[in-house]
């Protein structure tokens, strides 16, 4: 069974940073909606829970420098980029392997340091099944999902 933990006055971002380290998935708030949050090692068991085909995740960063860890061309648009973020825009990115990437490095402190205590880029897609619009209210993401993440 998931545990849910409601929080008041601060994350508790070594326990997220832990499921994260050991390949779990967590749910949680992003810049923009709430979001499945993982590493490369989760990526296909989210693609089954949400019914997902092959469409690529967005990549959220802590450093401009993991870029180069996805394999993409970034260089031409470091002014650009830093210019932007930290922030809620999301940059696609051609790489290097002919397919493309979308990436953000958050503005939310916490999904920032996720990223640096887990030291991995983290993998992320919105709360919902595939083709449906993302889920906003947190008793429905557990009704949906409860044993199914961490």
């Amino acid at each position: 069974m998931s545990e849910t933990i409601y929080i008041d006055g601060g994350y508790p971002v070594d326990k997220i940073a832990n499921v994260l380290t050991n390949d779990g998935i967590v749910i949680m708030p992003s810049d923009t909606v709430y979001g499945f949050l993982f590493t490369q090692k989760a990526a296909e068991k989210v693609r089954m829970i949400k019914r997902r085909d092959d469409k690529p995740f967005l990549f959220f960063i802590s450093d401009i420098n993991q870029l180069e860890e996805l394999g993409v061309d970034y260089k031409p648009f470091v002014d650009v980029l830093e210019k932007n973020w930290p922030g809620p825009f999301t940059f696609i990115f051609d790489n290097h392997d002919g397919t493309t990437s979308g990436v953000r490095m958050p503005e939310w402190d916490v999904l920032k340091e996720l990223s640096v205590k887990t030291g991995k880029v983290l993998y992320s897609t919105s709360v919902n099944f595939s083709g449906q619009s993302p889920m906003e209210d947190v008793a429905d993401m557990h009704a949906a999902f409860d044993g199914q993440v961490d």
